[in-house]
């Protein structure tokens, strides 16, 4: 076993997409800085794990990557309880979402502003979309998966606007 260093200049908790991110910067930003990245999943050596089009198959054959989470019961779905699903592996939510990525909404994010000064939309977006140039994201709409066309079609029945950004 590696024998691990008990002063660090920083620790980030989480290895999903958000840590790795921040581990990176810290690391770019001062190389002489000692990082300690901790995740409490491990590394999954299965090559589906990493592969989007195996998202839903990663999930049945792979469920201990699940924290497990369950909300409360619901009393508007006649008390269900929802799975919140949280991965714990390397590579975090990204794993089980289809590497799929959407922004938070305006408006929970004003909410957050209101009461934390640097919070709200305008202040996260320019963050926002410095990850999205870092990541590539992509960021149109696909006409070669059906499922994402079907999804469109039916927010915009649904009279939801479309959002480009």
């Amino acid at each position: 076993m590696t024998e691990v260093n008990s002063i660090y200049d920083y620790i980030v908790i989480g290895a999903g997409s958000a840590g790795s991110i921040v581990a990176s910067k810290l690391a770019a930003s001062d190389s002489n800085a000692k990082i300690l990245l901790l995740e409490a999943g491990r590394f999954q050596l299965n090559p589906k794990m990493y592969n989007p089009r195996d998202w839903v198959e990663v999930l049945q054959e792979h469920p201990e990557i699940e924290w497990g989470y369950e909300s409360v019961p619901q009393e508007n779905l006649n008390d269900r309880v929802i799975m919140l699903a949280q991965a714990k592996a390397l590579g975090g939510c990204a794993l089980h979402n289809a590497t799929v990525y959407v922004r938070g909404g305006r408006s929970d994010f004003d909410a957050w502003g209101r009461v934390a000064p640097g919070w709200s939309w305008n202040d996260v977006l320019p963050h926002f979309e410095s990850v999205e140039q870092i990541m590539k994201v992509l960021v149109t709409q696909t006409d070669h998966l059906n499922f994402i066309n079907d999804l469109f079609a039916a927010a915009q029945q649904y009279g939801l606007p479309e959002n480009p950004n």
